[in-house]
Order: structure tokens, then sequence, then C-alpha cells
């Protein structure tokens, strides 16, 4: 009896885990093409896909904070560009998060590569109900314009 009980919690366990994974992947999926469209929209070709273990130690300082994440990076040496889209019901956690995380790229990167700082200070995080993305990039107001499009807020063009 036992026995059978535990076989029906591990089934029910198995099959919440099939539906908690299928989630996760869809919301991967909702944050990757914003991502890729953000790129384009703003040149950056050169970059590679942070992994989800690397964004949630630099972004979120391995606390564990509720978001599904696509972040891609510029692949030169020494450039902060990068695109970031986020995922979360907790939208004010994780724009605390990335303001940090600007911090203390900026002060790493003002003794390395001081050209960097400038748009360190003035990347753009822009957010809806759920989405968040983060643009440090060169062309401010194109990055602004591309992370409004894509959210649907006015003055960003669809």
């Amino acid at each position: 009896m036992i026995s059978l009980i535990k076989k029906a919690i591990l089934v029910i366990a198995m099959v919440f885990a099939g539906c908690a994974g299928e989630s996760v992947q869809k919301e991967q999926h909702e944050t990757k093409e914003p991502a890729e469209e953000i790129a384009a929209k703003i040149g950056l070709t050169d970059y590679v896909e942070v992994k989800s273990r690397v964004v949630k130690g630099a972004f979120f300082q391995s606390e564990d904070v509720d978001a599904v994440a696509t972040v891609f990076q510029s692949a030169k040496e020494g450039d902060a560009n990068l695109v970031g889209v986020f995922i979360s019901d907790d939208t004010e956690n994780v724009i605390a998060h990335l303001r940090t995380y600007l911090i203390n790229l900026k002060n790493e990167m003002q003794y390395s590569h001081p050209d960097q700082v400038f748009k360190i200070s003035n990347a753009v995080i822009e957010s809806d109900d759920r989405m968040i993305i983060l643009v440090v990039a060169e062309n401010i107001e194109g990055s602004k314009s591309a992370a409004r499009s894509v959210l649907g807020i006015e003055g960003g063009k669809k």
C-alpha cells in the first residue's frame, strides 16, 4: 500500500515537473525573440548568449530571483554592449537587481575600460507589467526606441 502511494506521488511530481519545464521553455522563447529583435535594431551583431547560471550570478547577485532571461553580451573584449530581456512577476525586484548590476559593472569598467562608462551610466531599462528590458549601447535613443517598440510603449516604432 505504501509503495503504491509513493508511486502515485512520484507520478504526480513528474507531471508537475514536466509542466513547469514546458512553462520555462515557453518563457525562455518569449525572451529570446525580443532580445534578438532589439540586438538587430541597435546593430549588436557580434554577441554571445550569456548562460542562465551566469545571469543568475552576475545580474541577480546569486539571489533566488524568480525571472526568466535572455542576455546577449558583446563578444568583443572590453565592450559593455548588451541586451537583456527578463520576464518576471516581480518587475521591481528585477529592476533593482539590474541597477545593482550596472553599478558593479560601471565600477569594474571605470579603470579597465573607461570609454565604456558613459554608455553603462546611460543604460536603458524599460518595462511593462511582466517584461523588463536592459540595453547598454552607444545609441541611447535608438536603444530606448527599440526597447519601447518591443514592449509596445508609445514612443517606440513597432
